[in-house]
């Protein structure tokens, strides 16, 4: 398995605590070294010009007014990685540009959009060949990224759900070397071999990664709207859909995860800020869940009240409160120690 988690450009494996914990973008460098080894690179004089990211989506916004890229997988896939790279570029004004990158991102997987299942294997592969999901930053990146993108529009949605299920086949060791939507039933395969209990001891980043790849994938597909994909890529809806029990064993799982994580707060091993991070992202993909599954169980013991039915587990605290307790209760033994 390759839970233990990617390398990053910015650690060796003998710096595992400076590995990244959240996603911190793509640097201009980044986009520059893509689109120069791409057959973009002669289109573009306008991103080696300048560092302004309004100009750098004017240029790109105007080779795609004069449909100046070809279609194809490889000048799609780069203009889809730059989309992606802008869209989480570091600068000085995020949030004022946010909404222009927004729509920058939508219009680079919008553009001469084709859900042919032989395209989007190939986007993909190209997507991966320039992301490198081998490297945490860009792991980390690449999850933000698609959970952000895939609402946007169709082709976000489908492209972005196919890397989804790469990454989580590269954490899980399951990878099938093909990019395609996956039936959510093939969730509960890939986290049944994985221990909560170990993961949190041994595994730390690798399962803040993994944790983070089935959140975006929920989102994306059972959790999220799939009516518009549906339809315009003549896809089954039921490829999205978790399985009742299925969903119940993902969200205990997640739970059994989350108790974890609480019962190892009090560790002084450098991992407490992933641990609340990894915390963050579970609670709230569990309230999500919890609420489909109250239903669900609702519905059950409408139809047979006398059936034994394994109860759901309670929802965590929030993710502060949880430290915070950890950090009273603490406190608390060490005054009791001192007396």
């Amino acid at each position: 398995m390759n839970i233990s988690g990617p390398q990053t450009h910015r650690a060796s494996s003998a710096q595992s605590l400076n590995r990244p914990i959240r996603p911190l973008g793509f640097d201009l460098q980044e986009l520059r070294f893509v689109i120069q080894q791409s057959p973009l690179r002669h289109m573009c004089p306008f991103l080696f010009a300048t560092e302004d990211i309004y100009e750098i989506m004017d240029g790109f916004h105007l080779l795609m007014d004069n449909e100046s890229i070809a279609f194809g997988a490889v000048p799609q896939g780069t203009l889809m990685v730059a989309g992606m790279m802008v869209y989480l570029l570091s600068h000085e004004e995020l949030q004022l540009s946010h909404v222009k990158r927004t729509l920058f991102l939508q219009r680079c997987f919008n553009y001469m959009a084709c859900t042919e299942e032989t395209h989007v294997n190939d986007l993909c592969f190209y997507i991966l060949k320039k992301i490198n999901i081998r490297d945490s930053d860009h792991m980390l990146n690449l999850i933000l990224c698609c959970q952000d993108a895939s609402a946007l529009c169709t082709m976000a949605q489908l492209v972005c759900s196919c890397l989804l299920w790469a990454v989580l086949d590269w954490l899980t060791d399951m990878g099938t070397g093909i990019y395609r939507l996956r039936p959510y039933s093939e969730l509960k395969l890939a986290i049944s071999l994985l221990n909560p209990s170990v993961c949190v001891e041994s595994f730390m980043h690798g399962l803040n990664l993994t944790v983070r790849a089935i959140s975006a994938l929920l989102v994306v597909g059972p959790y999220g709207n799939t009516v518009q994909i549906c339809h315009d890529a003549g896809v089954s809806p039921t490829i999205f859909v978790l399985p009742d029990d299925d969903a119940s064993f993902v969200f205990r799982w997640l739970s059994d995860v989350v108790n974890e994580l609480r019962r190892s707060m009090d560790q002084a091993d450098g991992h407490m800020e992933e641990r609340i991070a990894v915390l963050e992202v579970a609670c709230h993909i569990m309230l999500v869940m919890h609420e489909h599954l109250l239903i669900v169980y609702q519905r059950l013991r409408d139809l047979d009240p006398e059936a034994e039915i394994l109860p759901l587990p309670e929802l965590p605290p929030e993710p502060e409160m949880a430290a915070n307790a950890n950090a009273n209760a603490n406190e608390g033994e060490n005054e009791d120690n001192s007396v």
